[in-house]
């Protein structure tokens, strides 16, 4: 016999009853040439629930936003994470996805724009932005409110 869960569904890879627990992985890495997969997957039968196509990484940029983006995902529930992007002041589609696909966690993003420190909070349950391609830096602000700090 088998235990049934109340939350349980049969896998779609299996066919076997899983309660499943689903973390976001990456599948495929991105290269300069090709671009990589997240997909959102049961740790107990691997069932996949949900992808992310991951951008090919061309340059220092990319390699810096992808490495923020797995941050978010390996952040664990409740828990606070601080990304700082520095005078990278502009963050892709990419990294908006990947925050909505993570609503339980709360990020603090930091950057600089024309020679000043912002940083802005984005709390679980906050409506995440994934409309446009790019976040300038006055996206930034005006969207998730920035607000300018200072540093010693």
């Amino acid at each position: 016999a088998k235990t049934l869960y109340i939350d349980a569904e049969p896998s779609k890879s299996s066919g076997v009853i899983c309660n499943h627990n689903y973390e976001w992985i990456v599948e495929n890495e991105p290269t300069e040439d090709e671009t990589g997969l997240l997909v959102e997957k049961c740790t107990k039968c691997g069932n996949i629930r949900s992808s992310q196509v991951i951008p090919a990484i061309k340059d220092d940029y990319g390699r810096c936003m992808y490495e923020r983006t797995k941050q978010i995902l390996r952040a664990k529930s409740g828990q606070t994470i601080t990304i700082d992007i520095g005078y990278w002041d502009t963050l892709p589609k990419s990294f908006f996805e990947a925050l909505a696909n993570k609503r339980d966690i709360t990020i603090k993003v930091k950057f600089m724009y024309k020679g000043k420190h912002y940083e802005f909070t984005v709390a679980p349950g906050q409506t995440i932005d994934t409309s446009l391609d790019y976040y300038g830096p006055e996206m930034l602000i005006q969207k998730y409110s920035a607000k300018e700090v200072k540093t010693k």
